[in-house]
């Protein structure tokens, strides 16, 4: 027979042992995002690491908790707009080379800044204004970008994490001075 300390830590155990499972339970959803996105990149790998680096702080940052599990949701779907912005204009715009790298620049541009929009108006709209939550929220939304930006190099996950982090901090900044 267990006594109340060993039940205690059986307890324990199993909670930690769920919250775990639940929290790799977004790889059904970031294992589909990486395959889709490996497929149309010329160097699938680097969209590997990309989905790899989302994998782990998601799963990261659902197993911390409620308000960064709920962060995770959110960089997730703001982070959509990123990630489809530049598929879309690479398969419409007769692919991106050279000649049209501009256009694909643009289009990750355009994708961080509606993802960055889109976190701030739900930051306000949930009124969670803490660093934990934003923080969360947008690295998450950068790294699924970064699946959408990546075969378009640096400089396009870069304008792209750019744009969420800038648009998504004006956002909230000025969500707080109209509800002050």
């Amino acid at each position: 027979m267990l006594d109340e300390r060993q039940l205690i830590e059986a307890a324990e155990r199993a909670y930690e042992r769920g919250r775990f499972w639940w929290a790799l339970r977004v790889a059904a959803l970031v294992i589909p995002l990486v395959a889709i996105s490996a497929y149309f990149a010329p160097n699938p790998w680097v969209n590997v690491v990309c989905g790899g680096l989302l994998l782990a702080a998601a799963a990261v940052l659902r197993f911390r908790g409620r308000g960064l599990a709920n962060a995770v949701d959110l960089g997730l779907m703001g982070g959509a707009a990123a990630y489809l912005m530049p598929l879309v204009a690479a398969s419409t715009g007769g692919g991106c080379s050279v000649v049209c790298w501009t256009h694909c620049l643009a289009a990750c541009t355009a994708g961080g800044l509606i993802a960055g929009g889109f976190i701030g108006l739900r930051v306000m709209r949930n009124r969670d204004t803490s660093l934990e939550f934003i923080g969360g929220a947008v690295i998450v939304a950068g790294l699924c970008g970064s699946l959408g930006c990546a075969p378009f190099g640096g400089v396009g996950v870069v304008a792209m994490a750019v744009g969420i982090a800038l648009t998504s901090a004006l956002v909230v900044a000025a969500g707080q001075r109209l509800a002050a």
